[in-house]
């Protein structure tokens, strides 16, 4: 493709996510800047170098004590307890705090007699950036203090050995690491061997007085514990007389059997009461014959005999007598006696079940009440017991406290465990032979990590900076255009005849982008088609011609037409005069011998173009007049496709005015040369014109990078050379 993009000419591949949580896309990310990473990591691996070889070189020298923490008193774990909270004072928390004190740093240094030894406590001046900083404003290198009286040598002393002091402790572990650092290889070794005999001393002379400390603090302690289970006792006791103790022990028993009978009298008060309740709701039905007491009842069966008898002998005599003959009369009063006696007696039955169904009920209500005192006097004895355990655990808390408190202080021997010593030294150090720090692979490690990342944090600011379309899955996403075409980078620049020879990739990737132009038309027929972009220089009248060219090679009648009345460039590429053209029509200056010499020839079949012209004063009018629109309608009539390479948009309305007359139009956008915002604003002002915008087409795309998203078939151009060798 003609020209060099302009930018940093990087592809960074994408697949539409953020860099930061695409893996895919941060890898391919890195390996564009490839360079940028080993450069880092080789200034990181320079500079880590020179830094851990300008750093003084320190010595170290370890030892190991172990602490029988069983027979030091004075660090032994033990308990206090207190009146709402307990104490602990454990050997691990103590053991660093009291070897590295002042007092034990003066006792070494005097042993040492390391006041007099400038060596040991005059530190030398480390190499640092801010010492490089000092020198670079004031001039003078940093010197080391160095102390003149005894005080200052003592102190400087003192804290060189503090300084230089390291301890480790094991958790769960008497095993204690002491460690001693220094620039000179002399004095590691001795100054730890020296640290351990000295805390040995001092734990020996600090026994007694922490022993001492230990029995009065236990003592006070056991005194107020003995104090407060005094007093729980005493409310014990008082509590247990207010309750009747006894009465408390034996009432569970009582309470659950009276509890039992009332539960099963109610239960068979309630059963009683639903069977009295259905036979009188029974009876209340009307259906107190049918009940089986009724119907058991030797009375009524006796009186239901003799109303039987009664009816029989009556309906016999009726075949004799009239009902008012006296016998007939006689006999219906009986009969209706026996009938009253009948219903007096299912009477007397109904009402006896209705009052046993009052009985049951009052008793059932008597037993609900038996069971609610029952209940309340369950629920006092459980708040009383309850009470009393509470009581009951106090006085027992206490007397635990109390028991271990007095056996604590009996097992504090004074007499044999104050001479005893607690600490043994397990192996005494000896004279490194070598430095331990620095320790260059880290530094080093360390200085590479370090640039790595800034490498990294450049690499993100370059690709925010960078504001310019670098592949085609940021055309689609932002100008919201489908892609129709990418066009690689060529070394053919403006040289049209190097570009007859186009090698096989970009001759496909032109093939390309007329499929997809075909494919984008309604219906398959595009009669005229625009082509422009936001700046010069953008490959849009290359486009526009390969374009022209391959519709001709498919047997179309194409013309191309330079409209670019500023810059034409198309009569250069053809070698011939700008006189006549597309400004001489618009402005009505063509004469009918000017005709012939309006079309040109290309040199290819169904192929001709037309110049632009001289260049007008006035561009903007010309193409936005009606002798434009009727140029463009007439030459779709004459020809199968118009293609019209018209002028970049920029800040002009020569392109926006142009477009509006072609049925379709094509943006050419340069890879990594015309900005975002550019291109999206010069979008925005074509849609503003309702142009049919159809798609975009990516130029200047250098496919030889390392790429894994658009490895399109055409990348290889050797996939389109043929080789008489192979089969």
């Amino acid at each position: 493709m003609p020209g060099e993009a302009s930018g940093t000419g990087n592809f960074v591949p994408s697949l539409g996510g953020s860099l930061l949580t695409d893996p895919v896309r941060l890898f391919m990310t890195a390996v564009s800047y490839s360079w940028l990473i080993i450069a880092c990591a080789i200034s990181g691996l320079v500079m880590g170098s020179v830094y851990a070889s300008l750093q003084t070189k320190q010595y170290r020298a370890s030892l190991q004590i172990n602490i029988d923490v069983g027979r030091a008193s004075a660090l032994r774990e033990f308990e206090v307890v207190g009146e709402s909270r307990s104490f602990f004072v454990t050997a691990e928390s103590t053991i660093a705090a009291s070897i590295r004190t002042r007092r034990l740093a003066r006792r070494v240094v005097y042993e040492l007699n390391l006041t007099e030894k400038p060596n040991f406590y005059i530190q030398p001046v480390r190499f640092s950036l801010v010492g490089i900083l000092k020198r670079a404003i004031t001039g003078r290198a940093e010197q080391p203090f160095i102390p003149r009286t005894y005080d200052e040598r003592e102190r400087a002393a003192i804290n060189r050995v503090l300084a230089g002091m390291q301890i480790t402790t094991l958790r769960r572990s008497p095993i204690v690491r002491i460690a001693f650092v220094h620039n000179e290889r002399s004095y590691p070794h001795v100054v730890v061997n020296q640290i351990a005999r000295s805390f040995i001393e001092l734990s020996v002379d600090q026994k007694a007085e922490s022993a001492n400390k230990i029995r009065l603090l236990l003592q006070g302690q056991a005194d107020l514990v003995k104090q407060q289970l005094t007093s729980a006792e005493r409310e014990l006791n008082d509590y247990a007389k207010s309750i009747s103790f006894t009465d408390l022990e034996e009432q569970p028993a009582i309470l659950a059997s009276r509890l039992s009978a009332v539960n099963d009298a109610l239960n068979a008060a309630v059963q009683d009461r639903l069977e009295l309740g259905l036979i009188v709701q029974q009876i209340t039905e009307g259906k107190a014959p049918s009940l089986s007491a009724v119907l058991e009842s030797q009375a009524i069966e006796g009186l239901k005999q003799r109303l039987a008898t009664l009816r029989a002998d009556y309906q016999d005599k009726l075949s004799i007598y009239k009902p008012d003959f006296p016998e007939m009369v006689r006999l219906a009063g009986q009969i209706e006696d026996t009938q009253n006696q009948l219903a007096k007696e299912i009477s007397i039955i109904s009402d006896s079940f209705v009052l046993r169904l009052a009985q049951a009920q009052q008793r059932e209500e008597t037993l609900r009440q038996e069971l609610a005192l029952v209940t309340a006097s369950s629920r006092e004895y459980r708040e009383k017991s309850v009470e009393f355990i509470i009581l009951r655990r106090e006085v027992d808390s206490k007397r635990s406290q109390f028991e271990a408190l007095i056996e604590k202080l009996n097992n504090i021997g004074v007499g044999a465990e104050l001479r005893s010593e607690n600490v043994a030294v397990l192996d005494y150090a000896v004279r490194t032979p070598d430095f331990f720090s620095p320790r260059r692979s880290r530094i080093v490690v360390a200085a590479m990590a370090v640039m790595i990342m800034l490498s990294i944090v450049i690499i993100f600011i370059l690709e925010l900076i960078n504001n310019r379309f670098s592949n085609p899955d940021q055309i689609e996403s932002e100008l919201e255009l489908p892609l129709l075409g990418i066009v690689p980078f060529s070394d053919a620049g403006d040289d049209l005849h190097a570009l007859d020879e186009l090698d096989p990739a970009l001759e496909e990737a032109y093939s390309s982008l007329r499929s997809a132009i075909q494919f984008s038309a309604i219906g398959g027929n595009l009669p005229s088609l625009s082509v422009t972009s936001s700046e010069p220089s953008e490959g849009k009248s290359i486009t526009s011609y390969k374009i022209a060219e391959g519709f001709a090679k498919l047997g179309k009648r194409v013309i191309l037409i330079d409209a670019d009345l500023r810059r034409p460039k198309l009569h250069k590429w053809f070698g011939v005069a700008n006189t006549l053209g597309l400004s001489t029509i618009l402005a009505d200056e063509v004469t009918p011998e000017d005709e012939a010499d309006l079309y040109i020839e290309s040199g290819q079949k169904n192929l001709v173009f037309m110049r632009a012209g001289n260049i007008p004063p006035n561009p903007t009018d010309l193409l936005g007049s009606n002798n434009m629109a009727r140029l463009v309608h007439r030459l779709t009539k004459e020809f199968d496709l118009v293609i019209i390479d018209g002028p970049p948009v920029m800040g002009l309305a020569d392109a926006p005015i142009l477009a509006r007359h072609t049925a379709a139009t094509l943006y050419v956008v340069a890879a990594n040369q015309a900005t975002r915002p550019s291109v999206r604003h010069a979008i925005n002002r074509l849609r503003a014109s309702n142009v049919n915008l159809i798609g975009t087409v990516l130029t200047k795309f250098r496919l030889r990078r390392f790429d894994y998203n658009y490895a399109y078939s055409y990348a290889r151009s050797d996939y389109y050379t043929y080789n008489p060798t192979e089969t």
